[in-house]
């Protein structure tokens, strides 16, 4: 973790990883999405997770795509770039890499208990497919910040 300032405000930097884990159904394209009970305000989310330590990105995704959906991934996630967001309940900058993930061969909608060893670990996650259009203004914390990258549109076009 590094400190980084913006506006007069200290903030630990944090690197996550995010996944767009994409389908195309009818022509429309879909994004997977969950939704955590507890915590329905937090909600809906795309799988996430902080990078550890010496961790390359590309098998960060990977990790937590499995310790979140238990999708164990085979191919390489098409990397769409990194933006910064800022939490806004404590002093957290989160640098996301985001990646895309193409998989027309998963349930419509699935539970999943958490594994790993994040602050996640245990809850039980409600997945289902989201409308790309509709995730990217639903989704939680500006997650569906690159859903409208060229290189993603480019795909599902």
């Amino acid at each position: 973790m590094e400190k980084a300032n913006s506006a007069q405000h200290a903030y630990i930097r944090r690197k996550k990883v995010l996944a767009y884990i994409i389908r195309q159904v009818n022509d429309t394209p879909e994004v997977l999405v969950f939704e955590e009970k507890i915590c329905l305000h937090l909600s809906p989310q795309v799988p996430a997770g902080t990078v550890e330590n010496g961790e390359p990105f590309d098998k960060a995704v990977i990790r937590e795509v499995f310790e979140e959906t238990g999708i164990q991934l085979k191919q390489e996630g098409l990397y769409l770039g990194t933006y910064d967001y800022i939490r806004k309940d404590v002093p957290h900058l989160h640098e996301r890499h985001v990646y895309a993930f193409f998989k027309n061969d998963l349930p419509d909608e699935w539970q999943h208990i958490v594994s790993g060893n994040g602050e996640d670990k245990g809850l039980l996650f409600d997945y289902f497919w989201m409308p790309v259009d509709q995730a990217r203004e639903k989704l939680f914390a500006q997650m569906g910040a690159l859903l409208d990258h060229p290189a993603l549109l480019s795909k599902i076009a």
